[in-house]
């Protein structure tokens, strides 16, 4: 008699597995439905996306300590990488983790992401006016993604969430490709925020592994005015000056 086939469907991969003949089927009923078990997780694992990881380029320096990915410099120079080799595309959501307790008024912070990369600046838009304090960001955000990022993994007890949607952009990995998009902000953010990232694959979501995330350890630096803000304020400064002088010679 011709054997049984068994055929489990993976992206159009077929695995076969020979059950036996067809007096023995019955009695090889466990192995396989344990076979058919080893075979849906196999494709499970295999359609789970690449963690990510946080880097620094330029001035800023920055290493993965196991609990996650310090800077000091603040604004940073950083980006995020795939854990996977080669380079992967998809639509890539930054978020910031600022702590409840340094953002007294949530709706004036402003976060700017200039990506170098294209010569573009976007603005990150605080996501809800509750603060996340328990379960996981992503479920916080309203969709599922892996790895998991728990509340417990971040210090800080609870955040204001500020979200900037980049787009599709290209990733590169930490086992070959090239690194980018190369980001950086337009100022500092409060002391002891996060930045993390999610990339959504033709709808495998890819999150930010928990060291991964790059935490603001330095004083957020003051922006440096631009040569029209100095320009008026030297003018100002004339005005006050010239109107001083004249309130002088007429008394």
């Amino acid at each position: 008699m011709a054997p049984y086939m068994l055929y489990i469907a993976n992206t159009g991969t077929r695995i076969a597995v020979i059950a036996c003949m067809k007096e023995e089927l019955l009695m090889n009923l466990p192995r396989l439905a344990t076979l058919c078990c080893i075979g849906v997780l196999a494709c499970a694992t295999a359609a789970q996306a690449d963690t990510l990881h946080g880097f620094c380029w330029g001035t800023s320096t920055c290493a993965d300590d196991g609990t996650n990915t310090p800077v000091s410099a603040n604004p940073p120079d950083f980006g995020f990488e795939d854990s996977g080799n080669g380079t992967v595309s998809g639509d890539l959501r930054i978020v910031f983790l600022v702590p409840t307790s340094a953002d007294p008024n949530p709706s004036l912070l402003s976060i700017t992401v200039d990506n170098t990369s294209a010569f573009s600046d976007t603005s990150a838009m605080l996501d809800s006016t509750t603060p996340w304090s328990t379960g996981t960001l992503a479920n916080y955000l309203g969709f599922s993604a892996s790895p998991n990022n728990p509340i417990g993994a971040f210090t800080g007890g609870s955040f204001d969430v500020y979200v900037d949607n980049l787009g599709i952009q290209t990733l590169g990995s930490t086992g070959g490709g090239a690194a980018g998009p190369d980001l950086t902000l337009t100022s500092g953010i409060p002391e002891g925020s996060y930045i993390t990232a999610f990339l959504n694959d033709d709808g495998s979501i890819s999150a930010t592994a928990n060291s991964g995330a790059i935490l603001l350890d330095g004083t957020p630096m003051a922006m440096t005015p631009e040569p029209s803000s100095l320009l008026l304020l030297g003018t100002g400064i004339l005005a006050a000056a010239t109107l001083l002088r004249r309130r002088a010679l007429q008394a």
